[in-house]
């Protein structure tokens, strides 16, 4: 009878459990930004310690600014 590994059996439940959550409630968007053409973009984001925060922030203020509310049709 083989021995199993409880902490490799508790990981791999781990790491099902938390693939399982990113697909029921996470949406990945992605952007390409170019070297050449976006270089003042890259420099600016750069800056960011969180570039996720900083960018939901930024989305969130342009929201703001155009009294967008989240459920309500245009």
């Amino acid at each position: 009878m083989p021995t199993t590994n409880l902490s490799d059996e508790a990981y791999d439940r781990k790491k099902k459990r938390n693939a399982a959550y990113i697909n029921n409630n996470v949406t990945r968007i992605t952007l390409n930004l170019n070297h050449n053409t976006d270089t003042d973009i890259l420099a600016y984001l750069q800056q960011a310690d969180n570039k996720q925060k900083f960018l939901k922030d930024l989305i969130r203020s342009r929201m703001k600014e155009e009294g967008f509310v989240y459920g309500e049709e245009a």
